[in-house]
């Protein structure tokens, strides 16, 4: 399948059951980025509703930000290419993707990794940007110490990089990283869906009330030619049920990723688009509409043309 030059990896490649090529709506963004969504009555058995952001990894390279809202040892953190023109940013803690679209050139946003209360943490695992480490959650406790548990960023040569947190802590800053976000479970790991998402083992009943039920769902891939991933899958509906962590990994190893990290999902499961807005059905107020985005902490922005 090839939109406006931009070969698009969907199309129901690898027999993915009910991941026909026709249900598919699709919409060029930008040379080099493209939207795709679909309603489907029946994938794994049970009503979806799925958005892509489907990009080839060089121009995603140049145009995704990794973005955190609020305060860190009362210094404002921002994004230093980022131009700002609403002071209340650096002081707000958390904000909806549509917010993080307000304030930043954004063509595309995607809420980004876990995170928790504490006011000086933007994210569960490591978030970096341009070569500056903001402070994060290094260490979970057990019963959650699959949060933050991998990584995608950028190396210095502009090339995607994936990384499995070493033990249950962040002890170094993945200094191969020039920027990187960390989501949780690793869902594809060089092609190869790895444990405890392939067998469904889980270690905690928090582990299983994450992983092992349907819930909305966010995640983040590199395929094996070369392009970039980011999914938002509805949940929690009768119209859309989501996935468990294992049909997830299942869907992106069909789109073919090689390598894929879970970001946040549940009611931050979020997508925006510039000129459309919220374009999935975020279920924080427990409707399927489009209005029930949840704040969060960190956002994957993708700017406008260069």
């Amino acid at each position: 399948m090839v939109l406006a030059g931009l070969a698009v990896p969907v199309a129901g490649q690898g027999g993915y059951p009910g991941l026909e090529d026709g249900v598919w709506e699709h919409v060029e963004l930008a040379p080099g980025i493209a939207w795709q969504y679909a309603a489907f009555e029946r994938l794994n058995g049970a009503p979806q509703y799925i958005n892509l952001l489907v990009m080839q990894a060089d121009t995603a390279a140049r145009r995704i930000r990794f973005a955190a809202s609020g305060n860190t040892n009362g210094i404002p953190r921002v994004n230093p290419d980022i131009t700002l023109d609403d002071a209340n940013y650096a002081n707000t803690r958390f904000m909806r993707p549509s917010e993080f679209a307000a304030r930043h050139p954004a063509l595309a946003v995607v809420n980004g990794g876990f995170f928790s209360d504490h006011p000086e943490e933007v994210n569960s695992g490591i978030f970096k940007w341009q070569g500056t480490v903001w402070p994060f959650t290094r260490e979970e406790p057990e019963e959650l110490r699959f949060v933050g548990s991998s990584a995608f960023g950028l190396d210095a040569g502009g090339n995607w990089i994936f990384k499995n947190r070493e033990d249950n802590a962040w002890a170094a800053d993945w200094p191969e990283a020039v920027s990187a976000l960390a989501g949780a479970h690793r869902l594809i790991d060089g092609g190869v869906i790895p444990e405890p998402v392939k067998s469904g083992r889980w270690r905690s009943a928090r582990e299983i009330r994450h992983s092992g039920l349907r819930h909305p769902r966010t995640s983040v891939c590199l395929t094996n030619d070369r392009y970039i991933i980011l999914l938002v899958a509805d949940g929690r509906h009768r119209d859309a049920i989501g996935f468990t962590l294992p049909e997830l990994a299942q869907l992106m190893h069909h789109l073919g990723c090689t390598d894929a990290v879970n970001l946040d999902g549940g009611g931050s499961s979020t997508m925006y688009i510039d000129g459309s807005g919220v374009v999935n059905h975020p279920s924080d107020n427990r409707v399927f509409d489009r209005e029930g985005e949840r704040p969060v902490r960190t956002a994957i922005v993708i700017v406008r043309g260069e």
